[in-house]
């Protein structure tokens, strides 16, 4: 009814109202749980009522929707609880629904445990990922950009053949949710010094030398090898200073016992046995006589020149002076032995030489002279049993007077005196001489003739007398005249 309230006047009219309140259907499929994997998720809301009266909005107060907040299937990122409200555009009834979204973003433990150590004796090493998550839900990965990796790539202890830095990547596959651990893998590969060198060279003095790795590393840490294919180790071959007794190259192989590793160094020994040459002048007189009582033997062009030692010895002569000289002075026939020495490497050589020795004297045997009268006025001396050859001979006297011969072993002489003969051995300058004296017997006998005596005719004749003369078995008496001689005796 309608009413004019200027005239009071009225209108009505009916009219049927109905009534529409039935809310509409909001429902919400159950929803995943985020992971780390699903970092969002489509909300379901298709359970709800749809058309084209029907309007949706989505909300939450602790979660987040990435879009579709007026759809069905909103887009949302995060845990928490989402509400969707329906609203019929044609009655405005609004009905609600609501879920609530978890999550499961727990991050596994990836412990890719203690850093490792590769060494020349540790090639390789495996690394321990004991420490991490563990369970049919958990897979694991080892990477490397700088290192190598043997074996075991998946596995929670891989086997590793390199120096670097090793990622462990732990995923829970149910979430998808990972973690990463890095371990370095460090070196000790510090190699060794291994230094050497031969104390001097080997030589006839020096057969044994010390070879020196005084150089390389040393602790006791350090083990020391000394090898070799063509020489000799005496003793000492792992120490740091063995003996050795052979020329040849000797190795040094010096180990560090940390860390396995070794260093080795090659030297050489080498040796200086050239031998000397003892050389003996055997030309010239080498013989002692009775002039030559002493010799001087030469050794002085034994080799090499300038650096050698001299020693002469004998066991059978005599050296006066200069044993130990190139030039000794002897003065006995004997062998006599050069031993010279290399003073550069003590090497030796010998030469011997035989003096011989002569000094036997001629004979000189004169055989006694006659003595000169007044019938032999000269007379030859007679040696000639004396040494003959190669001699030469000498007669002399101060008294006497030699006509001729007096370098024969006759000469003829013409006056008492001594006589000397010397007999010179021209081979060995050997004298001998001997002495004679030769006599003069040159007295007159005496002749007396007596008393002289007359002749006449009572004395016919008479007899003269010279036994006043001298007499003996070697007188002879001889009387001359111009007159007569009855008979020729003493009387």
């Amino acid at each position: 009814m309608v009413t004019n309230l200027l005239n009071g006047c009225t209108a009505t009219e009916s009219i049927f109202i109905s009534q529409n309140i039935n809310e509409p259907e909001a429902d919400i499929a159950v929803a995943n749980n985020l992971t780390c994997e699903t970092t969002s998720i489509e909300l379901d809301g298709s359970g709800s009522s749809t058309g084209a009266d029907f309007e949706y909005l989505w909300t939450t107060t602790d979660g987040n929707i990435l879009m579709g907040n007026n759809t069905l299937a909103p887009t949302i990122n995060d845990a928490g609880t989402y509400i969707l409200q329906v609203t019929n555009t044609t009655n405005n009834c609004i009905s609600t629904a609501e879920i609530t979204v978890n999550e499961n973003m727990t991050t596994p433990i990836a412990d890719a445990g203690a850093q490792g150590l590769l060494t020349c004796a540790i090639t390789e090493t495996t690394l321990n990922g004991s420490n991490s998550s563990t369970g049919n839900d958990i897979i694991y990965e080892w990477t490397t950009v700088n290192g190598n990796i043997i074996s075991g790539a998946n596995t929670i202890s891989p086997t590793v053949g390199n120096t670097g830095t090793y990622e462990l990547i732990v995923t829970n596959t149910t979430t998808g949710c990972t973690a990463s651990a890095f371990v370095e893998v460090g070196s000790d590969g510090n190699i060794p010094n291994a230094t050497a060198s031969p104390d001097g060279i080997l030589t006839c003095g020096e057969t044994e030398i010390t070879l020196n790795g005084n150089g390389s590393s040393a602790g006791n840490n350090f083990e020391y090898q000394w090898t070799t294919t063509n020489g000799n180790i005496i003793s000492g071959d792992t120490t740091i200073s063995p003996m050795v007794d052979q020329v040849g190259a000797y190795t040094l192989l010096v180990t560090n016992t940390d860390n396995g590793c070794s260093n080795e160094v090659t030297i050489f020994v080498e040796d200086d046995l050239a031998q000397p040459s003892a050389l003996i002048d055997q030309t010239g007189n080498l013989t002692l006589d009775c002039v030559t009582s002493s010799l001087v033997i030469d050794g002085s062009a034994s080799q090499p020149f300038g650096n050698l030692a001299y020693a002469w010895t004998t066991f059978d002569g005599n050296i006066i002076s200069g044993a130990n000289t190139p030039n000794p002075e002897i003065d006995d026939d004997g062998t006599y032995t050069l031993t010279i020495t290399n003073l550069t490497n003590g090497c030796t050589a010998t030469e011997a030489i035989v003096i011989s020795q002569s000094l036997d004297v001629p004979q000189v045997n004169i055989a006694p002279p006659l003595v000169l009268t007044c019938d032999l006025e000269e007379t030859i001396l007679d040696a000639s049993n004396s040494s003959v050859g190669n001699y030469t001979y000498l007669w002399t006297t101060t008294n006497g007077n030699i006509i001729s011969g007096a370098n024969t072993l006759t000469p003829t002489v013409n006056q008492n005196g001594s006589y000397q003969l010397v007999i010179t051995d021209l081979s060995n300058n050997c004298e001998n001489e001997s002495t004679i004296v030769v006599l003069e017997n040159t007295t007159p006998p005496i002749a007396e003739a007596g008393t002289a005596d007359i002749l006449n005719c009572q004395n016919v004749s008479v007899t003269l007398n010279g036994s006043g003369s001298s007499s003996g078995n070697n007188i002879t008496y001889e009387w001359t005249t111009d007159g007569n001689i009855i008979s020729n005796t003493i009387s």
